[in-house]
C-alpha cells in the first residue's frame, strides 16, 4: 500500500470517528468500530480497485489517535474563543491559514502574510466600519456624541 493510500484510509477512519461522534471507544465498542471500518474499506477497495490489503487495526488506532488529537485541538480553540467572547471580542468569523491554503499552494507563513494584508488593509477596515455603522443605524442604535 502506498503512503498516499494509507493517508487516505486514515482520513477515512477519522471521518468515521467523527460520524460516530464518540468520545472514547473502549472494549467491544472499539472492536465494533474496527469491524465496521474494515468492512467499509473492503467495500471501497472493491468499488475503486484500490489495494488496501495491508491496512490493519494499528492503522485504525493511529487514525483514532489523530482524531482524538484533532478533538483536543478543537476544544482548546473553542475555549480560547469562549474566553475572548466573554471579554467582548467578536469571534464568530475568524480566518485561518487553511482559508488561503485551500486556494493557493503556500506555506503557513505565506498564508498568514496574505491574511494579515487582506484583513488590515485600508479598504477592508473602511468597509467594516461602514458596515458596523449601517447595521447599528438599521437597528436604531443611538450614536455616542464624541467631544472634541
Amino acid at each position: 500500500m502506498t503512503q498516499e493510500e494509507k493517508t487516505e484510509i486514515v482520513e477515512m477512519v477519522i471521518d468515521m470517528f467523527d460520524r460516530i461522534n464518540m468520545q472514547s471507544p473502549v472494549g467491544s465498542i472499539f472492536d465494533e468500530i474496527v469491524e465496521f471500518i474494515t468492512q467499509h474499506i473492503s467495500k471501497v477497495e472493491q468499488e475503486e480497485n484500490k489495494g488496501y490489503a495491508d491496512f490493519n487495526e494499528s492503522d485504525i488506532s493511529f487514525g483514532f489517535s489523530l482524531w482524538i488529537e484533532s478533538k483536543t485541538k478543537s476544544n482548546q480553540i473553542q475555549e480560547a474563543k469562549d474566553l475572548l467572547k466573554a471579554n467582548g471580542y467578536f469571534v464568530d468569523n475568524l480566518w485561518c491559514v487553511a482559508d488561503v491554503k485551500g486556494i493557493f499552494k503556500c506555506t503557513d507563513e505565506q498564508a498568514q502574510d496574505v491574511l494579515y494584508r487582506s484583513l488590515t488593509n485600508e479598504a477592508t477596515m473602511e468597509q467594516v466600519q461602514f458596515s458596523i455603522r449601517t447595521f447599528a443605524e438599521m437597528d436604531g442604535l443611538d450614536e455616542i456624541e464624541v467631544e472634541e
